[in-house]
């Protein structure tokens, strides 16, 4: 059987059908699925829901696997995006279990990290200036803060003001006027945020600042999902937030999870796919949230020099990264640096990442690192970016 391909970015609605429509999943993108996988992998045999309305429904299947003979899938919704958990377990209690606690934390960070949830700490935070947070949300800040000075201010957690103008974090688009935006990009210097770590307190030091972690919470949010799986009892998973992936070890046959790469021009394609284990996958792109004002297409990757959508001749840029965070934030950084500044950031940190770069002209460029594990689909294979490029 051919290794199938978990295709993630806009493809993952297509994941998320194969799971719920398991007599077609044998001929579609499927997120479990290797060389040695049988063919019955995701038959389903049985569903049940959790008791309270927070807890998704679960799909039971025979992975084919005797180490794991049970595949459980479930789709919830967090951070404003989807979400979908793929585990295999030893029985069907375990999975329950498992599944129980994942989704009991996709709620509790959702409820901590949403900046449009009025009871979230973040949200609070927006509204007041100051504030009192936990300390995994300090912890998140200063990861955000340390890929800010990394890269040049290229991903910024403190750009709120501005994403507010274009309406991104509602839904609510338009196109700013460009006095407010000029207004609005004094106010997102993340280091004019003042923070006691000793006490959890933090306080904007100008009016109308305000902190947004998408960028880097949905890789956080999956970090936190491979512990809480692993805690019980699951040695192999994975989980796809917004088609961004990230998987836990690998298949139950040792084998290695393939994760697709979005063709933008095709909703049900890709344009290659890298095979991982114990990594996440997470994917930047100009297609994935946008909207048509005066004429033309507006995206939500923002760069925050100007406040406006990078254009920088690039279709995506996927990073490859042990941590999802970290992946998640310097997915968007090298977007919004472009080609040239995100190759030379790569070969100062070729140990810490690898990625994959598709420019708008069609061309795909993968680092040297992950070359080996990438294939490319119906297309030329990739210019190899190396050390010395």
């Amino acid at each position: 059987m051919k290794k199938q391909v978990l295709a993630f970015c806009l493809l993952s609605a297509l994941v998320l059908s194969a799971c719920h429509n398991a007599t077609d999943a044998q001929e579609k993108n499927t997120p479990a699925t290797s060389d040695s996988s049988p063919q019955t992998a995701t038959a389903v045999v049985d569903k049940t829901a959790f008791d309270d309305m927070d807890m998704p429904t679960i799909t039971f299947g025979d992975s084919g696997y005797s180490s794991a003979p049970v595949a459980a899938d479930a789709d919830g919704f967090a951070l404003d995006t989807t979400i979908h958990i793929r585990l295999f377990a030893k029985d069907k209690d375990s999975a329950k279990k498992a599944m129980r606690a994942a989704f009991s934390e996709v709620n509790r960070f959702n409820r901590i990290f949403s900046a449009t949830t009025d009871s979230g700490e973040i949200a609070r935070l927006n509204k007041t200036g100051e504030g009192t947070l936990s300390p995994e949300v300090l912890a998140l800040f200063d990861k955000a803060l340390q890929v800010y000075d990394d890269t040049g201010g290229a991903y910024n957690v403190a750009l709120y003001p501005v994403s507010q103008l274009w309406g991104f974090p509602t839904g609510d688009y338009r196109k700013p006027d460009e006095a407010a935006l000029q207004a609005a990009l004094p106010l997102t210097n993340p280091h004019e945020v003042r923070v006691n770590p000793q006490t959890g307190s933090i306080r904007f030091t100008r009016a109308g600042m305000g902190l947004d972690f998408d960028g880097i919470s949905q890789g956080a949010l999956s970090d936190r999902l491979m512990d809480v799986l692993q805690d019980a009892g699951i040695s192999s998973g994975l989980v796809n937030i917004d088609g961004n992936v990230q998987v836990l070890h690998r298949h139950p046959d040792k084998t290695d999870f393939r994760v697709g790469i979005q063709d933008p021009s095709n909703d049900t394609g890709y344009i290659g796919s890298v095979d991982v284990n114990n990594k996440a996958v997470i994917t930047t792109g100009d297609y994935q949230r946008s909207f048509e004002a005066d004429g033309q297409s507006w995206h939500s990757i923002l760069n925050p020099q100007t406040g406006m959508p990078a254009e920088n001749g690039l279709n995506s840029v996927s990073v490859i990264a042990q941590n999802g965070a970290t992946a998640s934030a310097l997915s968007r950084a090298l977007y919004v640096l472009g080609p040239k500044e995100a190759i030379a950031y790569w070969q100062k940190h070729a140990k810490d990442f690898d990625m994959v770069l598709y420019y708008k002209d069609g061309q795909v460029a993968v680092t040297s690192g992950i070359a080996k594990h990438y294939t490319a689909n119906n297309r030329p294979q990739p210019d190899i970016i190396t050390a010395e490029s």
